[in-house]
């Protein structure tokens, strides 16, 4: 059997009042915060972008976002196509390249 110095049995000693003091700490944690809300479960048609665009002719696209199994994610449909998961950043960054930018008039020169 191997000894056990005092300078062990000190730091032993220190981690158990460590580790007692934080249960101690996320235990009043818990009776302050008291029992979690249910669980949010998000309704089926989450969001609707409307875009009205006036650059070449007036064209009005909706595109709505529906609800999947992750709380991150959306399924995108537009134009009756197939709906395609995407996060919120993913469908922005489709979104500036559905629409693309027109050059200036003054590109020509």
């Amino acid at each position: 059997m191997y000894q056990r110095t005092r300078k062990k049995a000190r730091r032993d000693a220190i981690c158990k009042r460590m580790r007692e003091g934080k249960d101690l700490k996320r235990v009043e944690q818990i009776a302050e915060i008291g029992p979690r809300p249910e669980t949010y479960s998000p309704p089926e048609l989450r969001r609707v972008v409307i875009v009205i665009d006036y650059d070449l002719e007036t064209k009005i696209d909706v595109f709505r976002l529906e609800r999947t199994n992750r709380i991150d994610s959306y399924s995108v449909s537009h134009k009756q196509q197939e709906p395609e998961g995407m996060g919120w950043s993913r469908f922005c960054k489709r979104l500036s390249g559905h629409y693309p930018r027109l050059l200036s008039p003054y590109s020509a020169d």
